[in-house]
């Protein structure tokens, strides 16, 4: 064997060595995988399914409540929206007289606006109603006592200045 062979079989030898480790390395690393993520998926599976709470705030930068999802007075689910100022504006949930769903819409004095949701006498009908600055329903849309369609649009007083039927 000459002085060029030997030093070929070294370099091979390095060249396989190297290889080797590499290779012990990567199998090492893939044992190690699947022991930890075996680990995790175990302990999310014995994890409970849902996250359960009377209620839930979402708070903003500052710590300001923006999102609660809870329960009312009553004890009804519902979801109240806050603006920057604190102030409810949005409230989605459950009529306190009627278990009937409701979506109000308050203005940044804290008068409902937008009332959607259902009548609270008589038959469970739907209703829409708009209300002014004052708080004076303006438009209403639902049905009459009579269980009929209707529509009322009124001026400031309340009087009504159309009506159909």
């Amino acid at each position: 064997m000459t002085t060029s062979d030997a030093e070929a079989l070294q370099t091979r030898v390095a060249a396989l060595e190297k290889k080797l480790k590499r290779t012990s390395i990567g199998w090492i690393m893939t044992l190690v995988l699947l022991l930890v993520g075996g680990i995790g998926v175990e302990q999310a599976m014995s994890q409970a399914q849902s996250l359960q709470a009377r209620r839930l705030d979402l708070v903003d930068a500052a710590g300001h409540t923006r999102l609660t999802l809870g329960f009312d007075t009553t004890g009804r689910p519902g979801m109240w929206m806050y603006d920057d100022a604190s102030k409810g504006r949005v409230f989605i949930g459950f009529g306190s007289q009627r278990p009937t769903p409701q979506l109000t819409l308050q203005d940044d004095t804290g008068r409902t606006r937008l009332y959607l949701g259902f009548g609270a006498s008589g038959n469970i009908t739907p209703q829409v109603t708009l209300s002014d600055e004052a708080g004076t329903p303006r438009i209403y849309a639902g049905w009459s006592t009579q269980e009929k369609p209707f529509l009322n649009i009124t001026d400031q007083g309340g009087k009504s200045l159309w009506t159909a039927p």
